[in-house]
């Protein structure tokens, strides 16, 4: 517990200071369509575009059309872009500018901010409902806070933005650290009707050693994927499969040493 409180207070305090933290969605910027003629290679327009000393930029393949691709960018530099294409490809196509203007990055901040509050009172109500328990409840949803909240303070730590790819992360985490959660929940209750005479805190290191080959086994299949992910996923998906390898490691670390625990603590 006081090592996790100690990640939390060092991640927050980092949160709280760097102010370059927002991603495009949250802080504001540009969205700017192109379609180059011949169809380039991603890696390929990234590095002319860093030649042009235009950094900052998250480019992104545009699937619906050949050749396509998406810039976004904090700045308003689609001109420069285009300009520094233009020299070496023989045709670029404008198909479009959005602008995402500070107010609207205002709102979509506070709505992601209310999602994520909103699932986690969610999984609160669930839990106690399924385990008859408040402190079952109360115990689970601390140890989610626990997870998006150094998964947060680690991603800003590491130097990553927070956009909207990463709100999705951080609700998955949510639901596949819960789910772990309810695994070692389910044990405690089944154990709790047959040895009944074991104290709390024995029926928990029961349950917790019977369910610890699931849950290492399942945890590293599913980091397996999101090293993948992050290797070979592309710059477009850096975030979100960090976000989501921080939070797969720290929901299975909570599953073990926060959510259970903390029953046994709710309880005394």
């Amino acid at each position: 517990l006081v090592i996790s409180l100690i990640l939390i207070t060092v991640g927050m305090i980092n949160f709280g200071i760097k102010k370059d933290k927002w991603g495009i969605d949250f802080a504001g910027g540009q969205i700017a369509k192109y379609k180059i003629i011949p169809p380039p290679k991603i890696d390929e327009v990234r590095k002319i575009l860093h030649q042009a000393n235009l950094k900052d930029l998250l480019i992104q393949e545009f699937k619906d059309i050949k050749g396509g691709i998406i810039i976004r960018s904090k700045k308003d530099v689609s001109l420069k872009v285009e300009e520094s294409l233009k020299k070496k490809f023989k045709k670029v196509i404008p198909l479009g500018v959005e602008r995402i203007g500070p107010a609207v990055g205002k709102i979509l901040r506070r709505k992601a901010t209310l999602a994520v509050i909103f699932s986690l009172l969610g999984i609160l109500i669930y839990i106690a409902f399924r385990f008859k328990h408040f402190d079952f409840a109360f115990a689970g949803v601390i140890a989610l806070f626990h997870d998006v909240l150094i998964t947060l303070g680690i991603l800003v730590l590491a130097g990553f933005k927070i956009s909207l790819l990463v709100v999705t992360a951080l609700l998955t985490i949510a639901g596949y650290s819960i789910n772990d959660t309810i695994v070692v929940y389910d044990r405690i209750r089944e154990i709790s009707k047959r040895l009944y005479k074991l104290s709390l805190k024995e029926i928990i290191n029961k349950a917790i050693n019977q369910t610890l080959s699931r849950t290492i086994i399942t945890s590293f299949t599913t980091i397996l994927v999101v090293l993948c992910m992050l290797f070979f996923g592309g710059e477009a998906l850096k975030s979100f499969s960090f976000a989501l390898l921080v939070g797969f490691i720290t929901g299975t670390y909570s599953s073990i040493y926060i959510a259970s625990p903390l029953v046994l603590l709710l309880r005394r």
